[in-house]
């Protein structure tokens, strides 16, 4: 049987070496485990949000029942926010025993580590924050990869005279005399091999973002809070709370009128979109390329929005050349499949559960382990049982005092044994409750998921319930689909465990069977 202890490690810099490395980290926690463990590792990832990838997988199986026991180096690489202490406690309450290898198991001591975490968290981002508004009103550079058409000098910026001033000047010109937009111009870049400064190919997105900034016609600008909902979007030009701006002309690489005009035609185009443009569609963020891994993106053919298909994000986007996935989905072909399947899913439900039951019975299995070694453990107390009452029994035998120590043993060995017997009962029992609970949770999800299908009635609603209930859907090169990803069980079966994830693999299996 597989350990259920776990290890959880996180730093926040690629550089850090004050002592909390990861392999520092992983080396305290062993020790402490005395055993091979599970391990979830987050590199370079802040402790102030609780969305990571493998703090998310680690909560995952700790749901499905996997582990029993984590170990972490000190509270802060849990998370640095009171948050941190409330997920904790939820771990507890599923069973889960979790440890600080340095800062020991103790709620309270928890609670004020994250606590002081969180305070220095913050108080350090208000200082930093205020040492970048600083430099930024002296002109002064804050770091990071200067935009592309620059480079820093010393501490400040400087426009770079070189090919890549000729770049942004092309890009700003070609926008605003030729009838072409922002894809068009990527793929005019890329054709010519030019290269953007952070990544492999020009998209329309980073066009876009070039010709939003100001800083091109000596403009700077820096945001000081940006709204949660627009962070993904350029500190150079979006305007958020505590927005700074500056003139400086030595910065200036398009004239004024050339800019301004840029932004007059950008913001015309945007008017001019059909009503809606904007609104969730069906099966946005859900379909992905086999071959290169981009996201499937909606396009029309002749016809309109009842003719819409979805290619590859790559191909469409930025060159057909480097992707050779050029299959389309047909959006109302896909549509009529999922409903089918899911319909079928629904009827077949009892079979679903019989399904599930029978894998959960395996469990016997894998209790036969543990059960020979409970059984070989209540023969050596036998054996020592036996062994203390001849003992007790010897006429020889006066010292009161050992026969107290001997009728202590009797009775620490006697306890034992009932608890060992208590414990060979409850695994006897164990595949059988754990197979009427699961019967039970794979029925609930099916009743969820038809008082979901019949409660679809927009773009988003679908969405979400091909989210639950199917999964991601990867579109290979032979036009063949198949999951991103379907949760299920792992080497144990828990009480609703992955309810959903049986039911996106039945899907599926009714996919393939079909084709």
């Amino acid at each position: 049987m597989k350990s259920k202890k776990a290890i959880y490690a996180r730093y926040s810099s690629h550089n850090q070496d004050d002592g909390t490395s990861i392999e520092v980290q992983l080396d305290h926690c062993r020790r402490a485990a005395g055993e091979a463990c599970r391990e979830y590792i987050d590199r370079a990832v802040t402790g102030t949000t609780m969305s990571r990838e493998a703090f998310d997988r680690l909560l995952t199986d700790c749901e499905a029942g996997l582990i029993d026991t984590l170990y972490i180096y000190k509270w802060d690489r849990f998370g640095r926010s009171a948050r941190a202490h409330a997920v904790a406690a939820d771990l507890e309450d599923m069973g889960v025993t979790v440890i600080s290898a340095t800062e020991g198991r103790d709620p309270l001591g928890r609670g004020i580590q994250l606590v002081v975490a969180e305070d220095f968290c913050r108080k350090l981002s208000e200082r930093v924050t205020e040492a970048k508004r600083r430099r930024f009103a002296e002109g002064r550079w804050n770091g990071g990869t200067p935009l592309f058409g620059y480079r820093v000098e010393g501490k400040r910026l400087a426009p770079d005279r070189g090919d890549q001033a000729d770049v942004v000047v092309f890009i700003f010109e070609t926008y605003l005399n030729d009838n072409i937009g922002f894809r068009q111009i990527a793929r005019q870049l890329n054709a010519r091999g030019i290269k953007p400064r952070r990544a492999k190919h020009w998209t329309g997105g980073s066009i876009r973002t070039m010709l939003s900034n100001s800083t091109y016609a000596g403009r700077p600008a820096y945001n000081g809070k940006v709204s949660p909902k627009k962070k993904h979007r350029s500190r150079f030009y979006q305007r958020g709370e505590g927005r700074q701006e500056r003139d400086d002309e030595a910065l200036q690489i398009i004239p004024d009128r050339i800019f301004d005009a840029v932004q007059a035609k950008m913001k015309g185009r945007k008017s001019m979109r059909p009503t809606g443009h904007n609104r969730t569609r069906k099966f946005s963020r859900l379909i992905t390329c086999g071959v290169c891994g981009a996201t499937f993106i909606r396009r029309y053919r002749a016809g309109g929005e009842e003719h819409a298909s979805w290619s590859c994000g790559t191909r469409v986007r930025i060159d057909k050349e480097l992707c050779s996935n050029d299959h389309s989905v047909s959006e109302e072909r896909l549509m009529a499949l999922i409903d089918a399947t899911v319909r079928r899913v629904i009827r077949d439900g009892e079979a679903i559960v019989e399904e599930a039951v029978a894998e959960a019975r395996k469990l016997v299995g894998a209790n036969r382990g543990e059960l020979r070694r409970i059984r070989d453990q209540i023969a050596a107390i036998d054996a020592d049982l036996s062994r203390l009452a001849q003992r007790l029994t010897d006429p020889d035998l006066s010292e009161p005092a050992t026969k107290r120590l001997l009728s202590k043993q009797v009775a620490e060995k006697s306890e034992e044994r009932e608890r060992l017997e208590a414990r060979q009962a409850e695994l006897a029992d164990d595949a059988n409750d754990n197979a009427d609970r699961l019967a039970d949770a794979v029925r609930q999800a099916v009743a969820e998921m038809k008082q979901s299908l019949a409660r679809v009635a927009s773009d988003s609603e679908l969405n979400q319930f091909v989210r639950d209930f199917v999964g991601e859907i990867v579109v290979e090169a032979d036009g063949s689909i198949r999951p991103k990803e379907v949760p299920v069980p792992g080497d144990q079966i828990a009480e609703a465990i992955c309810t959903r994830g049986i039911l996106a693999a039945a899907f599926w299996n009714r996919i393939r069977e079909a084709s």
